[in-house]
């Protein structure tokens, strides 16, 4: 509709007020009619009461039944207007009547509360038409629920573009459909429009995107039971999109509480019939115990080796001898000698020449749960070879101290024999269930390429290697008992640091950090048990020797021959 001019407003007025005036004429019209009769009802009802006497019934006149006597007088007719002639009535011009019409179009317009064009809200929905009757949207949800609902909804009865359109604003409630009639009058054409609006206004109320870090968070609580706590886990991972089932099963057991349920999910694979074979062909391996990051962090990685050929020198005589580079000047080499010689007591030979380290320096504790139950598994069969390999290698340890025998113990654990490369036997220790209730050691380990790095450019370098590194340091005296395994003749706990324990590579890392603080990065490069000395000169070298000798005497730690080596030009990468 068209703005009306100054002069149409004008006339619009003058003729409103012309049909006020002829409002009141017909009010004050009307009113004095009323009056008029009212007094000739008193007066008849005087009479009637002289005729019966007083306080006798009074009778309407049959002559006035029918009229009404229910208008009262009008407050706007004054005393002065009483007994004046009625005004005389006007008729209406054309004019008024044209007025009264764009009046009725004008309000029409006003009450208007939809923003749709002309060509959507033309269109007449189909018949027997039901509206959206599911839970309407009041703008604190997420939108992309509720339009997906929507949409869902419409497509089984219509695709129509303008049906959709029209039957929408029944999907809505409270702040939503407030939001909706204060849209601007024809700013919605389509319902691609309507639905861009839509998003654009409530998309705060969207939920955030969750990915696999929210599960990090979640923990069985204590007294929680495992259906709760499965469907409070299923609810979240369900709210994350494209969720590894992996990822999700990993991180289910990291947050369950230790149990029986946690050890049936950790416990591996049984082989079917189809899989057995006679145990003198079945292949030996080592059963995933835990990741082997956590029990060694060199497991995956390269071994520092020198480049050059290398030459035997005997300290003591030939079965007490040391391996040195060949590049080395005569008199070098003489020096070398003779520094080594000086500080053979850090040299072990065998297991009986490592005191180990002082308990008073560190020890290895376990970090198991509170909750977790200790676990006794079941005896497993070894062939004849492997049953005598492992009694062989118990004999060893015992003797060398590092086990004892044990009695009256609550963790038990199974051993597994495996064939190492050069063809001799090597015995792990199955703590697959301790490991599954210990909490994992943060403790930052250095990366192979530091050392690598801050080796590389250096003249002179020596390569050193503690002599059974793990098996230097002390397990903590509530500890031992936990470490307990079975062979064929008896069952013994460790006195030391085993292998296969959890976190054993970062108990050792922290040892090896605190031996050489003040060295690390100037004179010493250390990743584990691997140590490289280096520097550019020779005579710095051997001071640089010396202090290492020194910080390694104070805490009894002693180097293995074997792996050792001597005033070497340059190194690269290999495997140990």
């Amino acid at each position: 509709m068209e703005r009306m001019t100054e002069a149409d407003q004008t006339m619009l007025l003058l003729s409103l007020q012309r049909e006020m005036a002829e409002m009141r004429r017909k009010t004050e019209e009307t009113a004095w009619k009323n009056e008029q009769e009212l007094q000739v009802l008193h007066r008849e009802n005087k009479e009637m009461k002289k005729k019966l006497g007083e306080g006798g019934p009074s009778v309407i006149p049959t002559n006035v039944v029918g009229k009404s006597y229910t208008s009262p007088p009008n407050p706007d007719v004054t005393e002065g207007t009483r007994g004046r002639p009625p005004p005389r009535e006007t008729e209406m011009d054309d004019e008024s009547c044209l007025i009264r019409s764009a009046r009725t179009t004008m309000t029409a317009d006003s009450t208007r509360r939809h923003p749709f064009t002309n060509t959507i809200i033309e269109v007449p929905l189909p018949e027997k038409w039901k509206g959206f009757n599911r839970d309407r949207y009041d703008g604190s949800t997420n939108p992309d629920e509720h339009m997906d609902a929507y949409t869902t909804h419409m497509s089984l009865y219509t695709s129509d573009d303008v049906v959709l359109c029209r039957v929408f604003p029944t999907s809505l409630k409270g702040a939503a459909l407030s939001w909706f009639t204060k849209l601007s009058p024809n700013s919605i054409d389509s319902f691609a429009t309507l639905v861009a609006k839509f998003e654009t206004q409530f998309v705060t109320s969207r939920p955030h995107h969750l990915t696999s870090i929210a599960l990090v968070g979640i923990r069985q609580e204590k007294g929680e039971s495992l259906r709760t706590f499965v469907d409070r886990f299923s609810k979240m991972a369900m709210s994350i999109w494209n969720l590894s089932q992996d990822v999700a099963m990993h991180h289910m057991l990291t947050a369950l509480r230790p149990g029986p349920f946690t050890c049936a999910c950790s416990r591996p694979r049984k082989c079917s019939r189809k899989d057995y074979s006679p145990r003198k062909d079945r292949p030996r391996k080592i059963e995933p115990i835990v990741a082997l990051v956590d029990l060694d962090p060199r497991a995956t990685e390269d071994r520092l080796e020198a480049r050059e050929e290398l030459r035997r020198v005997p300290l003591l005589d030939e079965e007490h001898s040391m391996t040195v580079g060949t590049t080395l000047a005569a008199a070098e080499a003489e020096i070398m000698h003779l520094a080594l010689k000086k500080n053979i007591d850090m040299f072990a030979w065998t297991p009986t020449d490592m005191p180990g380290v002082s308990p008073d320096v560190i020890t290895h504790r376990l970090s198991i749960f509170k909750e977790a139950r200790p676990i006794s598994q079941k005896k497993r069969d070894l062939g004849d070879k492997e049953r005598l390999a492992a009694k062989e290698e118990a004999d060893k340890l015992l003797s060398a101290g590092f086990i004892r025998v044990a009695r009256y113990t609550t963790w038990l654990a199974n051993v597994i024999m495996v064939t190492k490369s050069n063809g001799n036997w090597r015995m792990c220790v199955n703590y697959r269930n301790i490991n599954s209730v210990c909490t994992k050691d943060t403790y930052p380990l250095p990366n192979i390429d530091r050392l690598v790095d801050g080796a590389a450019g250096h003249k002179i370098m020596s390569f050193l290697d503690a002599y059974s590194s793990y098996n230097q340091i002390s397990m903590h005296p509530k500890d031992k008992e936990k470490t307990t395994f079975m062979t064929a003749g008896a069952n013994y706990s460790y006195e030391v640091m085993p292998f296969d324990l959890k976190n054993a590579g970062a108990t050792y890392q922290r040892l090896m950090d605190k031996i050489f603080k003040g060295l690390i990065g100037r004179a010493v490069e250390v990743y584990v048990d691997d140590i490289v000395v280096k520097f550019d000169s020779f005579e710095q070298h051997l001071k640089d020797l010396d202090e290492v000798f020194k910080a390694l005497r104070g805490v009894n730690m002693k180097f293995n021959p074997e792996k050792c080596t001597f005033g070497v030009v340059g190194g690269g990468g290999g495997n140990s």
